[in-house]
């Protein structure tokens, strides 16, 4: 089973109910750090990729945006990514990033607009991250496969509400 072919959803959901009991979404879907903690003092930057790589691209847009907002605060600017082996953690503060330009990427990852464009990107190196869940997949139970298979079932009031989703008016499931 491949537990990390998850969405942002499932990997906010799953970082706040075993690593982060306070993490929050940031406000939107266009805020540079998608959640953070408080009690953590960090802002985190969400990926989920359906393959595996050994470095983990970022692009330096989103990496200045994030850093930018996290020092305003005083917190921490993280870097999270689900690959289809594991769910990696970087801490940008202490990242060396070599930036480089890659044309023929999409423009966005979730929304409509299927536009190609260049953009300055840097990857990481899954060596320099933390593995958050080194244990998983091979420690899965049987029931722990039937809980991940249905894991929307049980985060229904308080889970993660993708904005896009949500209809007018509809009362939001985060602050900032």
């Amino acid at each position: 089973m491949e537990l990390y072919n998850i969405t942002e959803k499932e990997l906010y959901n799953i970082l706040r109910d075993s690593y982060y009991p306070d993490l929050t979404l940031a406000g939107d879907t266009y805020s540079p750090g998608d959640c953070y903690s408080a009690d953590f003092e960090i802002f985190i930057e969400l990926k989920c990729r359906q393959t595996h790589y050994d470095t983990l691209m970022i692009e330096k847009l989103k990496y200045d945006r994030l850093k930018e907002q996290a020092q305003s605060k005083g917190y921490l600017p993280i870097y999270m990514c689900s690959t289809s082996q594991c769910i990696w953690e970087f801490n940008l503060d202490v990242m060396k990033i070599e930036w480089i330009e890659q044309s023929n990427l999409p423009a966005t990852t979730q929304f409509e607009n299927t536009d190609r464009v260049n953009k300055l990107v840097g990857f990481l190196p899954i060596t320099a991250g933390k593995n958050m869940f080194p244990e998983w997949p091979e420690s899965l139970t049987p029931e722990d496969e039937w809980f991940v298979d249905n894991f929307d079932k049980f985060y229904a009031e308080d889970a993660w509400v993708d904005p896009m989703e949500q209809e007018p008016g509809e009362p939001k499931h985060y602050s900032w």
